[in-house]
């Protein structure tokens, strides 16, 4: 497969997840293959930081090895506690 590829993350990111979401990557499309690899986590439900640093970390680690970009992160939009952002 050639091209751009689109992949959504649904439902919790969290440190388990994130290894069974690698182990997945590694099996099926192989992420260092993908240079236009967007990596789209606006559908997730929870997102701990310990499963984003975890997969952050693994997508660096293979793809920085063959000197590809970084993939795109797409994360939801937070919501802002109030209003008024300057005092």
């Amino acid at each position: 497969m050639n091209g751009p590829l689109h992949l959504v993350v649904s439902g919790r990111l969290t440190l388990e997840s994130a290894k069974a979401l690698t182990a997945a990557l590694d099996q099926g499309i192989h992420p260092a293959a993908r240079p236009d690899l967007t990596l789209d986590l606006q559908d997730a439900e929870h997102i701990e930081p310990a499963g984003l640093a975890a997969l952050q970390l693994y997508l660096t680690q293979v793809r920085q090895a063959l000197g590809l970009p970084e993939p795109t992160v797409e994360f939801p939009v937070l919501p802002l506690e109030g209003e008024k952002v300057l005092p």
